[in-house]
């Protein structure tokens, strides 16, 4: 045992003595506390700056400051850049106190906790931090376990209990704990019990422990423990009215600490090029430093002697100009933003507390809001170029209804009359107690819930022309049926929970909605399971029998086996092996020659196929009956695996479980309906028309995932489905891997000739969709280019780890920015891998939600949160970084005081860009919803851009030229009176810094696209603000000697009739150019999201007025109609643009609805499929991987064939831009 004790810490095997706390105390056990939190009162000053300074920005400034001390350096004194340093690191570190001081409660509340030990034979009521490993611990039914325990007795039958460990992994089914029967036997004695534990150290392994207890009162030696017998802290008594536990693991060192990771970090684009830009800003300023400073040193060699004035003495001209490389490195260090950092932050957090209080995205019917678990990627989500999503509880409802079921080669339920059958007479299965368990008659099966009619959850079956109900009571079909109902009331780990209020009075706590399906099923046509303890199970048979089966042994389901089974001993004495999985596993399983199997097994996989093109869900059952000769030794060799270390236990009982799981008899299979969740068809379209590609990831057969395909409008009957079976060289059903590289050449071919066909004829593009069964053996180059040309990817087969493998592999073969959605815990590692990881909160627990960066109630909410939330903060963020840069080059070329120079950025201009990065919309919510392809601005990155940046760059470089040229020209020697009286140096720098603030503010104005009583709030505390404080400072001279040159300068200032002409001149010809090129951009080459904001403002778009949340959904959920009545449907792209025929991976084709009939019974027909448009593949170059930008024009241009109508010209608007669209097709 010593290998598998050798994980983690510095501890090789833990040695607790039991009910000894002197000698526990001895061995550096650490204490029950828990510390989420980062900071103590002493380390937070040290810890936070050395956090605060590992940001390059911060550095610089730190730098900065320093070099401000050097005497006759800083033109700016030597306290203006650290003050301002220490606002921005005192902003900062306030927000990380006031957040850990939120851990620091938390932690205490949980630390603080009561519970029950035992010590010195005395129950004594202490706090959680109290406990002490070693202690005894006694919990009552709905408490937590304040530490990791041992069990040692409970009040539940042979030492069970029942655990719910939602907490932890999500998961709210319950789980059975057991104790060893040698201490259960004691609970009498537990306050006197004795002994010692030799375990694993602490470690992260939540599902694995491994221990020998020796106990004084048990004679017969150790006694091995495991995992049935933890109870991790954090989890939860359920039905047990009490437990006694023996502290093994407290605080830190418990599991659930252990694996308490941290999450990589996950940064955006955004801010990767903002990083970027950083750097080339500071390179830039180094050149003008250099620039400066050799013109410095050369105008000292040829003027010093001529500037007697200077008194310069016998400055060295080169000492001087190199000194002066350090004046101009401060004097430029305005050129990049103090306070960028902060105002990105403030503004990703009020983004994500926006989205989490969008009552348009509240799940109500089960009370889930969106949540924002990180800020980091607000701007990424209007990014996103491919969605990968998971099926089952994430498209689907995760809500199973058992449907359809075959037994014996026949079908049943509705519809299924016409289903083939066997064409001979089914030769019974045998049974040695004929006598014993007689077949049931009418009368019996008459009080089954389906037959009386009497509800049952999650069951939907109708017994046409009670076909059923008579092969049940027939000699012929009898037994087999019989067997195929014990074996869906026997195999399956669902624990009975008691509900007066329920069918029957009992709720079934299931691992999976389909396992309590199936659960539901059995109990449906009379086969109730009713009680579980740790070795027995007990099936109520038509109300009126109770059958006890004897659990031998359980051989789990995994991802890797796909099917679970289990060992009984009947009530008759036989000893059984029922087992139900999927059918690729299950039918290699069949005994070849058994006359059933003959029989039934192909009828029987067409009645898999005829149910799986239904959209079911299916599971194939099967039994065998174990001889007690084999069984035994079996078991020998099971008991003796128990014995192994962990990893080699569970390779030997994976092994002994193949080994029995063979020759089975087919006896039947299941069919279970999953729904769509509402308005997923409308989402999808949505998402794809919006330019995003959407990959469904699922373990479902082929042609279930088809038909959800077909259902939920990711597949059209229209497209060209390249089906692509992988698989190995020794499958015979999957194309080996030569046989696969000739199938993509021939689709790659294909589609190249497609291509080429389209641009010599002219002809409309067919559109692609792929569907790839055991997806991650076949990630090639060949394939990226095939599923690259194609609409829709849907991967079927596919194991959660192969999910993340699948999202890694177009991650770093095309560099997208990715997403993945999920709701399950094999959701994870996929939700982990994407750069934005989205969970839904569903019906297998809250790992995935609790995993991922934003959670959200049902796969609806995806529309909303990237085409509205994910649009406006992308494009807010991105104005609030282009406006930090431009604010402060354009402050770059001027002079003034110190104080007034250095609050620039964080006093007088701060507060108007953080209410347009919080508030402004670029367009609203209605428009962004009903016209998806205006999200096709993020990917192409039209809003943030490193031309985009040249352009802000530009104007702010024209705008301080024209603040020194012009202001100085304005203002002269600074004359205000006819006395020629003079107010100074500081007044004329005034005079600029006023046109500074003045001009950068209604520049500001002009980006903002929607006004509300915010903006004007923070426009006038900018301005008033800014005009008070000059005023004020005016007259602070007598109180700080340093500012007697500012002395009565404001009064001086506002007294001139020239400063106010000046204030009125400067920002009108400093913007004029600005407006000059906003209107030719608008007018003559707009982007199309300008077109739709004059139509909306001009009320040419239905729901124009709408202005709540649900007012939006309405009129995102009609067509953009024109107002003048007419009757086809208008696009805010002009005709001309888009009705050349160009290729297109984004236009969509809404499904026949005809096709939309699977699974989409209980949806609305506000689901109707859209009209229809033309589409084609992305790019005519098959080579997708040489991966490059595409120019704006190509983006738009990709949306060719979309339908749009000309813009109405009865509303006087006649807009010549579309003809010099249509002119300069490749603009």
């Amino acid at each position: 045992m010593g290998n598998s004790w050798g994980r983690g810490g510095g501890e090789h095997i833990r040695v607790i003595d039991v009910n000894a706390a002197e000698a526990n105390a001895t061995r550096g056990f650490r204490h029950n506390r828990i510390q989420t939190y980062k900071y103590t009162a002493l380390t937070f000053l040290p810890l936070n700056l050395y956090e605060q300074f590992g940001r390059i920005a911060n550095v610089y400034f730190l730098l900065i400051a320093i070099l401000q001390q050097i005497p006759g350096v800083s033109p700016l004194g030597s306290g203006t850049t650290a003050l301002t340093l220490a606002v921005v690191l005192g902003f900062t570190a306030v927000k990380e106190a006031l957040e850990d001081w939120h851990r620091h409660r938390n932690d205490d509340g949980v630390n603080n906790r009561h519970t029950t030990v035992l010590r010195n034979g005395i129950e004594l009521e202490v706090t959680w931090r109290e406990v002490v490993v070693g202690d005894i611990v006694r919990c009552i039914d709905k408490e937590f376990f304040p530490a990791d325990l041992l069990l040692l007795a409970s009040s539940g039958p042979q030492g069970m209990c029942y655990i719910e460990t939602s907490n932890l992994d999500g998961e709210t089914n319950l789980k059975i704990r057991q104790a060893l029967p040698a201490t259960a036997e004691l609970y009498g004695e537990i306050s006197h019990l004795r002994g010692a534990l030799r375990c694993d150290p602490p470690n992260a392994a939540m599902y694995s422990f491994s221990g020998e207890l020796a106990l004084n009162s048990v004679a017969s030696g150790t006694l091995r423990v495991s995992n049935k017998q933890i109870l991790l802290r954090e989890s939860q008594l359920r039905n047990t009215r009490w437990v006694y536990g023996l502290v093994v693991y407290t605080g830190q060192d418990t599991k659930i600490m252990k694996s308490s990771n941290k999450v990589r970090l996950k940064k955006s684009n955004v801010e990767r090029v903002t990083n970027t830009l950083i750097v080339l800003v500071f390179l830039f300023e180094l050149l003008l430093c250099i620039i400066c400073a050799v013109g410095n040193g050369i105008w000292l060699t040829t003027s010093k002697d001529d500037a007697t004035y200077l008194m310069l003495g016998s400055v060295s001209p080169a000492s001087e100009g190199a000194l002066s490389f350090l004046t101009f490195l401060i004097l430029f260090s305005n050129l990049i933003p103090i306070s960028l950092y902060v105002s990105m932050e403030t503004v990703k957090f009020g983004q994500s507390k926006l989205i989490d209080q969008d009552v348009s995205m509240y799940y109500g019917e089960k009370d889930i809001p969106c949540i924002s678990r990180t800020s980091n990627l607000n701007e990424e989500l209007g990014q996103v170029e491919y969605i990968f999503s998971d099926k089952t509880g994430t498209l689907t409802c995760n809500l199973m209804e058992f449907k359809k079921l075959t037994i014996g080669g026949r079908a049943y339920g509705e519809g299924t009359a016409t289903y083939a059958a066997p064409a001979d007479t089914l030769p019974p299965l045998p049974d040695p107690h004929p006598a014993a368990h007689p077949l049931p008659g009418l009368t019996d099966l008459a009080s089954a819930p389906f037959v009386a009619s009497t509800p049952v959850p999650h069951v939907c079956f109708v017994d046409e022309d009670e076909r059923l109900v008579h092969a049940a009571a027939s000699p012929e079909l009898g037994r087999i049926t019989e067997e195929f109902f014990t074996l869906l009331g026997v195999c399956h780990t669902v624990i009975p929970e008691a509900a007066p209020d329920a069918p029957g009075g009992l709720v079934y706590q299931a691992a999976s909605p389909d396992e309590g399906a199936l659960v539901n099923a059995a109990a449906a046509f009379g086969w109730r399971f009713i009680a579980r303890t740790p070795s027995t199970v007990t099936v109520r048979i038509y109300d009126a029998t109770e059958r006890v089966y004897d659990v031998l042994h359980v051989n789990a389901f995994n991802s890797t086996r796909k099917r679970m089974s289990v060992v009984v001993r009947t009530p008759d004495d036989r000893i059984m092996l029922y087992c139900k999985g999927a059918d690729t596993m299950i039918y290699d399983l069949l005994a070849e020659g058994d006359a059933i199997n003959s029989a039934t097994a192909n009828v029987t996989q067409a009645h898999l196929d005829a149910y799986a093109k239904d959209g079911l869900r299916t599971l194939v059952c099967a039994v065998r009956e174990l001889d007690p000769t084999e069984y035994e030794p079996w078991q020998a060799r099971v008991d003796a695996a128990l014995e192994l270390e962990d990893k080699a236990r569970k390779s030997e009982l994976a092994d002994l479980a193949a080994e029995i799981e063979q020759n089975l008899t087919l006896v039947g299979a299941t069919a279970i309906e999953d729904k769509l969740q509402d308005q997923v068809p409308d989402t999808i379209a949505s998402l794809r028309e919006a330019g995003i590609k959407v990959w469904v990831l699922t373990g479902d057969k082929q042609e279930t995932a088809i038909m959800i395909g077909k259902s939920c409008k990711l597949l059209d009957e229209d497209m060209r489905l390249f089906v692509v079976n992988a698989g190995s060289e020794d499958d015979d059903t999957l194309l080996s891997h030569a046989d696969l590289l000739a199938l993509l050449e021939r689709y790659l071919d294909e589609l190249g000739s497609a291509l080429t066909t389209r641009s010599s004829s002219g002809a409309a593009s067919r559109e692609y969709a792929c569907v790839v069964h055991n997806l991650t053996s076949t990630l090639s180059a060949k394939l990226l280019e095939l599923t690259t040309a194609c609409k829709s990817v849907i991967g079927c087969r596919v194991s959660p780890a192969q999910k993340a493998q699948v999202v890694k592999f177009v991650q770093d073969a095309l560099d997208p920015v990715t997403l993945s959605i999920g709701d399950g815990a094999n959701d994870v590692d996929m939700i982990k891998e994407a750069h934005i990881g989205v969970g839904i909160n569903g019906e297998e627990g809250g790992q995935a939600a609790l995993s991922a960066d934003y959670a959200i109630g049902q796969f609806k909410y995806l529309k909303p949160l990237l085409l509205v939330h994910g649009h406006w903060c992308y494009h807010r963020i991105a104005k609030l970084i282009f406006y930090s840069f431009y604010k402060n080059i354009a402050l770059a070329l001027t002079f003034v005081e110190k104080w007034t120079f250095s609050l620039y950025n964080v006093s007088y201009t701060a507060l108007p860009i953080l209410i347009v990065g919080l508030y402004d919309q670029c367009l609203p919510r209605a428009v962004l919803l009903a016209q998806p392809r205006l999200y096709r601005t993020g990917p192409a990155n039209r809003f943030f851009s490193i031309r985009g940046f040249c352009g802000w760059l530009l104007a702010s470089l024209y705008h301080s030229l024209i603040f020194y040229y012009l202001g100085e020209a304005a203002v002269g020697q600074g004359a205000v009176d006819s006395s020629g009286q003079t107010a100074g140096l500081y007044y004329n720098g005034l005079v600029i810094m006023s046109c500074i603030v003045v001009t950068v503010t209604v520049k500001l104005c002009f980006e903002t696209n929607t006004f509300s009583w915010l903006n004007w709030l923070a426009l006038a505390l900018n301005g008033g603000g800014y005009f008070l404080y000059i005023l004020l400072f005016s007259f602070m001279g007598p109180v700080f000697s340093d500012l007697w040159s500012m002395y009565y300068v404001a009064p001086y200032m506002f007294a001139a009739p020239r400063f106010w002409f000046t204030l009125i001149l400067i920002p009108v010809i400093a913007l004029i150019p600005d407006v000059t090129f906003k209107f030719v951009r608008r007018w003559f080459a707009p982007e199309p999201y300008v077109i739709v904001q004059e139509q909306f403002k001009l009320g040419l778009l239905a729901g124009s007025d709408s202005d709540s949340p649900e007012g939006d959904y309405r009129a995102a959920a009609t067509p953009l109609l024109p107002v003048s009545g007419r009757t086809a449907a208008s696009t805010p792209w002009p005709a001309s643009r888009f009705n050349k025929d160009r290729e297109s991976s984004y236009a969509y084709d809404g499904a026949p609805e005809e096709h939309v009939r699977y699974i989409m019974e209980g949806l609305e027909a506000a689901h109707a499929s859209p009209p229809k448009h033309t589409a084609a593949p992305l790019s005519a170059n098959p080579n997708v991987l040489a991966r490059k930008s595409p120019r704006p024009s190509e983006v738009w241009e990709a949306a060719a064939g979309v339908q749009a109508v000309d813009i109405p010209q009865d509303h006087g608007h006649n807009d010549p831009r579309s003809k010099e669209w249509a002119e300069e097709p490749d603009r």
